[in-house]
């Protein structure tokens, strides 16, 4: 605030177990929402995916490039009404 930057968060879950993560995700997801932070909730985007298109494959677990789009989209839609 003192420096007028905008902050985004992301939250990332562990993709192969969504809604085992969900519980840390939640405490700080309200946390940043408290301060009227925007979150993008990654869980929130990917959850109707299957994990095969959620995961770069079997032996990595990081995001795949689907996902990545995805969170490049939500991030666009926040920065549009920053």
């Amino acid at each position: 605030k003192d420096h007028k930057i905008d902050l985004i968060v992301i939250v990332v879950p562990f993709l192969n177990d969504i809604e085992g993560s969900k519980k840390y995700i939640d405490i700080v997801k309200s946390y940043f929402q408290f301060y009227k932070i925007p979150v993008v909730d990654v869980g929130e985007l990917v959850k109707d995916l299957p994990l095969k298109k959620r995961i770069v494959n079997e032996h990595d677990p990081h995001a795949s490039v689907l996902v990545h789009r995805m969170i490049a989209d939500a991030l666009f839609d926040i920065f549009l009404k920053l």
